[in-house]
């Protein structure tokens, strides 16, 4: 991936409330693909019509061309490594991780 990522513009159409036209080129995102989310690296971003992108996923290395719709930025909380507090702490880093869940869950 690059070291500066080149953002994505697309023609008004493409874009969405779900921040899909702020991916760029090398980011990590979230793809919903063949009923399930998964975390992948964009390679390419394609601004015709219908927009798209080239990614790599995580898990397995496979490639996919996929309309950019289907792609998302990570949340925020997604990404950094999970990493809970223990002791007194533990109730409520239990929650938050629970209401990250919860969220993750919504968006698909």
């Amino acid at each position: 991936p690059s070291p500066h990522p080149t953002p994505l513009h697309p023609p008004d159409s493409a874009m969405s409330d779900d921040g899909a036209a702020n991916l760029c080129v090398g980011a990590v995102a979230r793809v919903s693909w063949q009923g399930a989310a998964r975390r992948a690296t964009i390679a390419c971003l394609d601004d015709c019509m219908p927009a798209a992108a080239d990614v790599i996923f995580e898990d397995d290395g496979s490639e996919a061309h996929i309309e950019l719709s289907l792609v998302r930025p990570l949340e925020a909380f997604e990404a950094e490594p999970a990493a809970c507090a223990g002791g007194a702490w533990l109730a409520s880093e239990a929650a938050r991780c629970r209401e990250e869940g919860n969220c993750l869950f919504r968006l698909n």
